[in-house]
């Protein structure tokens, strides 16, 4: 009367779960013990508890059936919807129904052929959708970021912005925009290893 079957396979599976999140915790907890106070400390408690946040969040497998119930639930809930995040242009979205998990755009350009404008236009329909944005800028710094964001929300040119000739209400309007969105830049992080921490973390 104790083998496990279908309707307590959950239950044994957190059992499981929790006593790995436990031993995880443990190796963290001694970690720091012998780490404090060492050089370099923090950058790999950051990391321990990404990697124990990772542990507890994991996904146990699922199977072909959980895994179709899913799916057929998402399509359900998405129709008459958006099934992925609005890229904010039609034909765009026509062709890759918008941002979804685990999908990976690259875009590219000539030198000063509309990249980074694109992008900053991608960011706000982004966030007016109520979606986060993560942004690392390797060239520009955050400031840049945000000037060339506030010209796509006013429409107003990045030179009249910067030389203080643009309409102060409009920029007062964009600030507030800003503010509001789920936004995050980054202009001091360059390596992969970096970036995929804290994507992680955010």
């Amino acid at each position: 009367k104790n083998a496990i079957t279908s309707a307590n396979a959950f239950y044994h599976a957190d059992k499981i779960k929790m006593v790995s999140f436990n031993r995880k915790s443990d190796e963290l907890l001694n970690k720091l013990k012998a780490k404090i106070g060492e050089e370099d400390f923090l950058i790999e408690f950051d990391k321990s508890g990404t990697e124990l946040y990772e542990a507890y969040s994991r996904e146990s497998d699922k199977s072909i059936e959980e895994s179709l119930i899913e799916i057929n639930k998402k399509i359900a809930d998405s129709r008459g919807k958006d099934y992925g995040i609005p890229t904010g242009f039609i034909k765009l979205n026509e062709a890759c129904i918008g941002f979804c998990e685990r999908h990976l755009w690259l875009l590219g350009g000539y030198t000063s052929h509309g990249k980074s404008t694109l992008l900053s236009q991608i960011i706000r329909d982004i966030c007016t959708y109520g979606a986060k944005a993560l942004v690392f800028s390797v060239e520009d710094s955050i400031q840049d970021k945000l000037i060339r964001l506030i010209a796509t929300i006013t429409g107003i040119p990045i030179r009249l912005i910067v030389r203080g000739y643009g309409d102060e209400d409009k920029i007062k309007r964009a600030n507030s925009e800003i503010l509001s969105y789920g936004l995050v830049v980054y202009d001091d992080i360059y390596t992969l290893e970096e970036m995929d921490l804290k994507i992680k973390k955010h």
